[in-house]
């Protein structure tokens, strides 16, 4: 069970990983590559792709390129990787519960 949520962990947080776009978010804005379908393929919820989007696309701070809203410095609220690692974090959680109540993900 926990590979299962480590690997889904490691497809959410891959920085190389193209990103989903909403209509509130301009593909143009963003340094990375935004393209919806690689996510949804991967399985990846898109509303909770789309939220991260936005918090990443408001967040304050100092960025690499400043035209670019993705590219926030400092390690924290806003930082790609911060925000994809927060949901990476929730989903090992969640999979550690489930060991311990004995769920293995088998139907």
């Amino acid at each position: 069970m926990k590979k299962l949520f480590f690997s889904i962990s490691a497809t959410v947080l891959a920085v190389s990983a193209v990103v989903a776009s909403t209509k509130a978010i301009d593909q143009d804005n963003f340094f990375r590559d935004i393209r919806p379908a690689h996510w949804s393929w991967n399985g990846s919820d898109l509303q909770t792709i789309e939220q991260i989007f936005t918090k990443i696309q408001k967040a304050d701070g100092e960025r690499e390129f400043a035209q670019y809203p993705d590219t926030i410095l400092k390690y924290g609220p806003g930082n790609w990787t911060f925000e994809f690692g927060k949901i990476g974090d929730r989903y090992i959680e969640r999979g550690e519960q489930e060991q311990e109540k004995g769920l293995n993900g088998s139907v």
